[in-house]
């Protein structure tokens, strides 16, 4: 795939997450990435929200990203949040008291139990039968927008999606050839998207 037409993916970069892991993860699917500090993401392209660390901390480093964040979701745009990223789509957090998230998905992110060992941290395979690479100590309980669990003292969300909005509590970018494929499907959901709107900007059928 030339990069004329491989998928486009703007990665957020607010200071909070393993950016160049995930930039190799996504051109080794085949994205062209571009790493900005703002929501400035083209048409067609993707926005990719990572993070690691503390649900709060990464809210203050976003600022007013926050809610830039937001309004790009609600306009129908795509987006995939990894690990924190994933978890701040949620409506609440209660990681060291309760914080708002943006409410894109439905759900509250909430401490793994003290019976398990924590964090989850290292290979689990998922309701979906791929075996993904984790590292967390918070994690949302499954819900209407959960689109695969994973075990861990009880049943956990692996992935979620609502609309456009995807996202990933494991690492794609650590997860070896499984976190490539399941990133390039994500890609490749991009480019159908972006295809089937020039066809309807030029009037075809």
């Amino acid at each position: 795939m030339s990069a004329a037409t491989a998928p486009h993916v703007v990665l957020l970069d607010y200071g909070v997450g393993n950016l160049r892991s995930v930039e190799r993860a996504l051109t080794a699917a085949g994205a062209v990435v571009e790493r900005k500090t703002d929501i400035d993401v083209p048409e067609g392209a993707g926005l990719v929200l990572p993070g690691v660390g503390a649900f709060q901390a990464a809210k203050e480093r976003l600022g007013s990203r926050f809610e830039d964040l937001r309004r790009y979701a609600h306009a129908d745009r795509p987006l995939l949040g990894i690990c924190l990223g994933m978890q701040l789509l949620f409506d609440e957090s209660h990681e060291h008291g309760s914080h708002q998230g943006l409410g894109l998905i439905p759900g509250t992110v909430e401490a793994l139990p003290r019976e398990v060992v924590v964090p989850h941290m290292g290979w689990s395979r998922i309701s979906t039968g791929e075996v993904v690479y984790f590292c967390h100590s918070f994690g949302a309980r499954p819900g209407p927008s959960t689109t695969s669990t994973v075990e861990h003292g009880a049943l956990w969300t692996a992935a979620v999606r609502r609309g456009r909005v995807r996202g990933y509590q494991f690492h794609p970018e650590k997860s070896g050839p499984t976190g490539i494929a399941l990133l390039k499907s994500w890609l490749d959901e991009l480019s159908s998207s972006s295809s089937s709107s020039s066809s309807s900007v030029r009037g075809a059928p």
